[in-house]
């Protein structure tokens, strides 16, 4: 009983961890000094570097089953919806505040939802749609949009994070499913390789460069790989076999709130009236999508 217990605890400080993992995230974006589509390109290639030494290291076959070529998809497509949505968010960070664009990238449980109700037809609780109607509200006052002056709307910053939420769901949904078939680490692995392969060809078509940066700047891309994206999401991954999903996705409420905090102290990004007000909202719609699905 008392190991039990004691895993429980350690699951509750490796989820803390990660969701302070994943909150510096968008400060490395911030900070190197390389289009973001690039800093997102090598945080992928450290997840996969090092998730194919531990496979490797460790003999460890990517499935214990032998799987159709219709489940080997379900990583890949994952894969590839992360790499598009790490460039539109990332692409969005370049123009607006951090806090702004990770309060966007976050409504991706409005679109999961949605996309539960309407096309996979599950059931939600009738307060499903005060949800949904409070991650709108919220996001378009953290967008500043004005109805009467549709102008005010930067395409290429919030309209980025949110179309960026909208892919940023999809990887959720592919993960769902490819968690039934694969481990955390095989997952990783598939899903970051062709996450990696989708930035690498957005680079080379838009004429980035993937090399020429200074020594702090590779040295960002390192630690932001390593970090925020192996272990922020390794530390999520390990919490959800311990602690109810309910549980985890309350808690990584807190991330965005954490960045918000960051940015202020961090990155001279003021927490502004708008950025409370529309990013409670947010947070509480969140909330409530989480606790309407019937489980």
């Amino acid at each position: 009983m008392q190991s039990e217990g004691n895993r429980t605890l350690l699951a509750y400080i490796v989820l803390t961890l990660g969701i302070v993992f994943l909150s510096v995230s968008p400060l490395f974006v911030r900070w190197a000094d390389a289009p973001g589509v690039v800093t997102s390109f090598y945080r992928m290639t450290m997840v996969v570097i090092v998730t194919s030494l531990i496979v490797a290291v460790g003999r460890k076959q990517i499935s214990q089953k032998r799987l159709g070529w219709k489940v080997w998809l379900l990583p890949i497509i994952g894969g590839v919806f992360s790499g598009i949505d790490h460039t539109l968010w990332s692409t969005s960070i370049e123009t607006i505040f951090v806090a702004n664009a990770t309060f966007l990238n976050y409504i991706a449980p409005l679109w999961v939802g949605l996309i539960a109700v309407f096309i996979l037809h599950e059931k939600y609780k009738n307060y499903f749609w005060l949800g949904i109607a409070l991650v709108l509200s919220g996001a378009w006052i953290i967008s500043g949009v004005d109805l009467a002056d549709l102008s005010s709307f930067a395409l290429k910053g919030e309209g980025l994070a949110i179309l960026s939420s909208v892919f940023y769901a999809g990887y959720f949904i592919f993960s769902q499913r490819s968690r039934k078939y694969f481990s955390v680490m095989s997952y990783l692995l598939i899903s970051s390789a062709a996450a990696m392969a989708v930035l690498f060809l957005i680079i080379v078509c838009t004429g980035r460069s993937i090399f020429g940066y200074t020594g702090d700047t590779y040295l960002l891309f390192f630690v932001a790989g390593l970090v925020s994206q192996f272990g922020g999401y390794y530390c999520i991954n390990f919490a959800l076999g311990e602690i109810p999903a309910s549980i985890v996705s309350a808690m990584l409420i807190l991330q965005p709130v954490l960045t918000a905090v960051l940015a202020d102290r961090f990155a001279g990004e003021p927490i502004g009236l708008g950025q409370i007000l529309g990013g409670g909202l947010v947070l509480g719609g969140v909330y409530i999508l989480n606790a309407s699905k019937n489980t």
